[in-house]
């Protein structure tokens, strides 16, 4: 689908939209169905549904971290040792 032909801003579009479905999905599994008229999951059923947003999310993030040559173990890394500094007097 040439994911990797949108800019940046359209591919953060896009990720927002995706974060969204996870909400949903999350709230779903969480405190039930939004509107009367979907049909209720089971717990199994809803599961997959936050594993399924939860890839697309990523899909996402890796396209974003590609289209800026940008390892995700760098930014695994970078992102943890920011996290370390700024609690450090909690630790």
């Amino acid at each position: 689908r040439n994911w990797y032909n949108y800019d940046s801003f359209i591919r953060c579009a896009f990720l927002t939209e995706e974060v969204g479905e996870l909400a949903q999905a999350i709230r779903k599994q969480e405190i039930g169905r939004d509107r009367p008229d979907e049909i209720e999951k089971s717990n199994r059923e809803n599961l997959e549904d936050i594993k399924e947003e939860l890839g697309d999310v990523i899909d996402n993030i890796f396209i974003l971290a590609d289209k800026y040559n940008l390892s995700i173990g760098d930014i695994m890394v970078s992102h943890r040792n920011k996290l370390e500094k700024r609690f450090k007097k909690w630790t």
